[in-house]
């Protein structure tokens, strides 16, 4: 019979083999389990990304990009600092340290505060505005000075004998008259250097007082780039440059059918178009022209700023680029649309000059418009025959519709037009064109009201 001890090292030499593996299998598991990151650094705030090693700057500036919804700007990107584990300082990371970022590392980006960067650029913004200011209110005075001292008023001296100054007198009263005209010209130079003095004075407080306000709320809620205001700044540059297109489409619609209503009025029915309705429609179809720009400017400036936040949202990329790319669309079909709306409107034109020149008697016109049938025919038979092709016509609802809102539309701008007279368009165009003559304001002629009354005061009760 075995022993015990000798019973008990088999059993163990049996299990030990079966234990072995086991542990094998836990470590490999293990090994799978772990994940390879990174700590990323913003400032005061810190995120956990997944990295591959070993990376790269491009793949690092990425991260940056996509954790923090980050945005370098116009300028470059800032330089990345790396923490060493044992001293716990930061270092520049640079091409041949790369080696160094390993998983856990802490990645910081050297940016400085939007915060204080947003109110130091207010800060510079505003010592502008003073500059600018104090060079205006230096440069008034200056002026008003060699404007003073340009004027001379002559003293009349007195003579020794009443001869010389009965001799002189007119020659002093010729020269008074000169000079109290020079005077009122000054006066006059002087409210009108204080009206535009009061206007820019006001325009400066506004505009300190929005650089105040807004100052103010950095500092209450501070500057956070985040997903959602680049999704809200999307979303705004989307419904303007949307509401913006519709009602350009609109304009240009509108237009088009005026030039095929007023294009059959000159061909088919011999109308000639008044110089009124010419220069209403050479102006709608300048403002068309003006809104094109506009756009075409809007989406050449907004175009870098969507790309920048194209990086932070791929998944919305493509939508917003086939939405950019029809606009693009949009503008060269308006284009083309806007450049045949101005050849009609040019052989319009034409027409009208034509008829102005060559005007005859309304007879002829009527004479010349009238059918004359053919030898043999019948007017009966003509009447009949345009009657059954009536009866066979099979109408289009939906077509007779849009003719009636596109004659509304045209009736609408002709009563527009016809609203105002000669007079009230010159007058129209005078203040759009800022041809007013400066008078000082309403303040001033309320100051010379008020100098009028207390003299009329003083002249009536100045006996009392």
């Amino acid at each position: 019979m075995e022993s015990p001890e000798v019973r008990h090292s088999k059993i163990m030499e049996t299990e030990e083999p079966n234990v072995t593996p086991n542990k094998g299998v836990e470590s490999v598991q293990e090994d799978g389990n772990t994940e390879e990151y990174v700590l990323l650094r913003i400032n005061a705030k810190t995120k956990k990304a997944k990295v591959s090693l070993p990376v790269t700057f491009a793949s690092l500036r990425l991260l940056f990009v996509e954790k923090f919804a980050y945005s370098p700007g116009a300028g470059n990107f800032p330089d990345i600092y790396i923490q060493d584990p044992r001293s716990g300082v930061s270092y520049e990371l640079e091409e041949h340290l790369l080696p160094d970022v390993k998983s856990g590392t802490l990645l910081c980006l050297n940016e400085t505060d939007d915060q204080n960067k947003s109110i130091n650029e207010l800060n510079l913004r505003l010592d502008d505005l003073t500059k600018k200011i104090d060079t205006m209110g230096s440069t008034i005075i200056a002026q008003v000075k060699d404007s003073v001292a340009s004027v001379e008023i002559p003293v009349p001296t007195v003579a020794a004998s009443a001869s010389a100054v009965t001799a002189k007198s007119g020659n002093a009263n010729e020269a008074n008259k000169i000079g109290r005209k020079d005077i009122t010209n000054l006066e006059r130079d002087f409210r009108a250097i204080k009206q535009l003095h009061n206007s820019s004075s006001e325009n400066f407080k506004e505009t300190i007082s929005n650089i105040t306000e807004q100052l103010r709320k950095f500092q209450e809620i501070g500057l956070e780039v985040s997903q959602n205001s680049n999704r809200a700044y999307m979303e705004s540059c989307n419904s303007k440059l949307s509401d913006d297109s519709d009602s350009l489409i609109t304009k240009v619609d509108d237009l088009q059918d005026i030039m095929e209503e007023m294009r059959k009025d000159v061909a088919q029915r011999g109308v000639r178009v008044s110089d009124k309705q010419l220069k209403h429609i050479l102006k709608d179809i300048n403002l068309a022209k003006k809104s094109l720009h506009d756009m075409t400017l809007y989406i050449s400036k907004e175009r870098p700023v969507w790309k920048k936040i194209w990086e932070a949202e791929l998944d919305k990329v493509c939508e917003e680029q086939q939405f950019l790319n029809l606009q693009d669309d949009l503008i060269q079909d308006l284009q083309d649309d806007i450049k045949k709306i101005e050849e009609t409107y040019n052989l319009i034109e034409q027409c009208s000059i034509e008829q102005i020149k060559g005007a005859s008697s309304k007879r002829n016109k009527i004479v010349a418009n009238l059918y004359i049938p053919e030898p043999g025919e019948s007017l009966h038979d003509l009447k009949d025959a345009v009657l059954n092709d009536i009866v066979g016509l099979t109408p289009n609802h939906e077509s007779r519709l849009e003719a009636i809102e596109r004659a509304e539309k045209l009736r609408e701008k002709e009563r527009d037009m016809m609203k105002l007279t000669k007079f009230q368009e010159e007058l129209g165009d005078f203040v759009e064109d800022k041809k007013l003559k400066r008078s000082g304001g309403i303040e001033e002629i309320e100051k010379q009201r008020q100098l009028r009354d207390i003299e009329n005061l003083k002249s009536s009760f100045g006996g009392i």
